[in-house]
């Protein structure tokens, strides 16, 4: 039987393979939106918050830090009203922890770090090329680059705080595999919030199914962004944390 955390990092690797997809919108005004990705793919940095609510899992709600060719996925916690849940919350604050576990990738030096911190267990892997390509396509600002004109349209705009945000809505995805053509209605649907004086995005919202038979309420949230702060390299360390030992491969029975 498979553990809750290793249920966990399942979703995550499908949330990582689904991150790329977030760039595939623009806007009606072509040259304003020009600018919006030049902005991107001239970051330095991003980190953003991410909830994901899929299938019958609960609400997890990560952390990302993306710095050059780096990535950081932190899983917070879990939320929702299932005993399990609830249990999850009660054992991390008993514990002090404040993530359930991590993912490093480098690659630049091709290897990635998985990190168990219920556990306090890691993994070390050695990335070869495919899967670097594979782990690029998760970088957020690397895959704008792949970004089409024509797949969103500006829908309207909304005030936040005193600055005035610019919405898209995005009907068509195709990245990495994945190709769909989107309603627009909810449970079917990409919406995009832009900063109009900084031109990048402050909150993605993507709602998709891959059920045959219609829409779900399958969604992910990224928010909360912040662009060009340096992140700590400390974040993106390969190093084992002491008192972490190895995590021996399970062999089923």
């Amino acid at each position: 039987m498979k553990s809750p955390i290793t249920k966990i990092a399942a979703v995550i690797t499908v949330v990582c393979a689904l991150i790329g997809s977030l760039w595939l919108f623009d806007r009606s005004t072509a040259v304003a939106f020009g600018q919006v990705i030049k902005n991107v793919t001239r970051a330095e940095s991003v980190s953003f918050l991410l909830k994901q609510k899929i299938g019958n899992q609960p609400v997890f709600v990560s952390k990302v830090y993306i710095q050059d060719k780096k990535v950081r996925l932190d899983i917070l916690g879990a939320q929702g009203q299932q005993q399990s849940v609830e249990q999850l919350q009660k054992e991390m604050q008993r514990r002090n922890l404040t993530s359930l576990l991590s993912m490093i990738g480098d690659f630049t030096h091709k290897y990635a770090l998985e990190l168990d911190h219920f556990r306090r267990t890691y993994k070390k892997t050695e990335l070869d090329d495919r899967t670097v390509a594979e782990f690029t396509k998760a970088n957020l600002i690397e895959q704008f680059r792949n970004v089409k004109q024509e797949n969103a349209e500006w829908i309207g705009e909304e005030k936040e705080n005193g600055r005035r945000i610019d919405v898209y809505l995005v009907k068509h995805v195709e990245l990495m595999g994945i190709k769909a053509e989107l309603s627009g209605d909810p449970g079917e649907r990409m919406k995009v919030w832009v900063d109009r004086q900084s031109c990048l995005p402050v909150r993605i919202l993507l709602e998709i199914s891959a059920r045959a038979d219609g829409p779900s309420d399958d969604w992910l949230e990224y928010y909360d962004f912040t662009w060009n702060e340096p992140l700590d390299e400390d974040l993106f360390s390969l190093e084992v944390p002491e008192g972490y030992t190895f995590a021996e491969p399970i062999v089923p029975k």
